[in-house]
C-alpha cells in the first residue's frame, strides 16, 4: 500500500505547499484529492511517484521508501494520469498506448483498453493532432495499459490521475469513471486529484481534503471527507 507519513514539501522560493500530510492509498478503493487552487494536490502527486524529495516525512510503498525504489520496479507497481498528458512528438495514439508494454503484456491488453475508452477509431491518428480530451482519454489509456501489462498483482498496483477527467464531455468522462472504479474493484489502489465536488462524490469511495496552505482538513471514507462543514471551511460557500 502507497501510504503519506507525516508528509510536508517546500519550494525553495516561495516556500511550503504541504504540512504533516497522512494519508492511505487504500486497493480496492478510489480516493479522490480535494482542495482549492495552490493546496498542493499536484505535488502530493509528484512526491507519491518519487519524481521530489520531502522536505518532511516520508512515502512507502509497502514498508520500503518510495524515493529508495529502482524505477523500473516502480513502473510495475505505480502508473501516473499527469494533468497535461499530450505529447508534442510525432507519435500515433497506438504508439504511445504500446509505452505503458515497456513492462511485459500483449497487445490484446492494448486493443481493450483502447475499445473500453472508445479510442480505437484514432489509433492511427498522431496525439499531437487530438483534441484536449481526446489526450486526456489516451493518457488515461496508456496509464491503464501499464497497470494491466505488469506482472504484479494487482492489489500492488497504484495508479495516481491528476484530473484526468477535465476536458472529456459527459459520457467520456462517465466511461472514464467506470473504467477507474472497475480497475479498483479488480484490487488496485487509485489516487484521483479533482475538481469538481460533484464528479469526486460520484467516482470517489475515499478522499482527502487539503486546505490553501497544504494542510490535511480530512482523509477517510467519503461521506466523512465531503461533509458541508469541511468543505465550506476549504471552499467557502458552496452556493
Amino acid at each position: 500500500m502507497l501510504a503519506c507519513h507525516d508528509l510536508s514539501f517546500a519550494y525553495p522560493r516561495t516556500g511550503g505547499v504541504l504540512h504533516g500530510v497522512n494519508c492511505a492509498v487504500v486497493p480496492g478503493a478510489v480516493t479522490v484529492v480535494l482542495g482549492p487552487n495552490g493546496a498542493g494536490k499536484s505535488t502530493l502527486l509528484k512526491l507519491m511517484l518519487g519524481s521530489l524529495e520531502p522536505s518532511g516525512g516520508a512515502v512507502k510503498l509497502g514498508e520500503r521508501d518510495v524515493h529508495r525504489i529502482e524505477p523500473r520496479e516502480l513502473a510495475r507497481r505505480m502508473a501516473y494520469v499527469p494533468q497535461r498528458g499530450g505529447t508534442e512528438f510525432s507519435f500515433t495514439v497506438r504508439q504511445v498506448l504500446e509505452f505503458g508494454l515497456a513492462s511485459g503484456g500483449s497487445a490484446s491488453v492494448l486493443e481493450r483498453i483502447a475499445a473500453e475508452l472508445a479510442l480505437v477509431g484514432l489509433l492511427e491518428r498522431y496525439a499531437n493532432e487530438l483534441s484536449e480530451g481526446q489526450r486526456q482519454r489516451m493518457t488515461l489509456a496508456r496509464a491503464l495499459v501499464q497497470i494491466e501489462s505488469s506482472g504484479v498483482p494487482m492489489a500492488e498496483k497504484t495508479l495516481l490521475a491528476d484530473e484526468p477527467f477535465s476536458a472529456m464531455d459527459h459520457r467520456q468522462e462517465r466511461v472514464a469513471r467506470e473504467v477507474l472504479q472497475s480497475l479498483a474493484g479488480r484490487g488496485c489502489a487509485v489516487l484521483v486529484v479533482m475538481h469538481d465536488l460533484k464528479a469526486a462524490a460520484k467516482v470517489a469511495s475515499r478522499g482527502l481534503l487539503l486546505d490553501e496552505s497544504g494542510g490535511q482538513v480530512a482523509q477517510g471514507p467519503i461521506d466523512e471527507v465531503m461533509t458541508a462543514k469541511g468543505l465550506q471551511a476549504v471552499f467557502g460557500p458552496l452556493e
